[in-house]
C-alpha cells in the first residue's frame, strides 16, 4: 500500500457502508458516519496488520455484540496489493465481534 487516500466500504452486522482512510508512514486515520478510527500500521509478507482505536461518533450504528462501547481496539490484517486490500477486523476482548474491510485507492493526500 502507498499512502494517500483510500475508500473504505466496512462490512458488518448492519450491513456494507462507506467512508475514508488516510494511510501515511505507518499511521492510519480513517473515518466513516458512526465511527473514527486512529491507530498504527505496517505491512508484512503483503498482509496489512494495524490496531486501531475506535471512538463511536453517535448512537446509531451500535454493534449487536457490544452495544455499551464506545471506544475500543480494533485489530485489522488481510492481503494487501498496490492499491487494494482485503482485511477482517476483531475487538481483543469481544470474541464474536467480526468485520470486514476493503479499501481502495483514491488519491494522494
Amino acid at each position: 500500500m502507498r499512502d494517500g487516500i483510500y475508500r473504505i466500504w466496512l462490512n458488518g452486522a448492519h450491513g456494507k457502508t462507506a467512508g475514508a482512510v488516510y494511510l501515511k508512514d505507518g499511521d492510519v486515520l480513517a473515518c466513516h458516519k458512526s465511527y473514527a478510527f486512529v491507530g498504527r500500521y505496517i505491512i508484512q509478507l503483503g498482509r496489512l496488520i494495524a490496531e486501531v482505536r475506535c471512538k463511536r461518533l453517535n448512537d446509531k450504528s451500535k454493534p449487536v455484540n457490544m452495544p455499551d462501547r464506545d471506544d475500543f481496539l480494533l485489530r485489522v490484517e488481510g492481503p494487501t496489493g498496490d492499491e487494494f486490500a482485503v482485511l477482517n477486523a476483531t475487538v481483543p476482548d469481544v470474541p464474536d465481534f467480526k468485520m470486514g474491510f476493503e479499501i481502495t485507492w483514491h488519491s494522494h493526500a
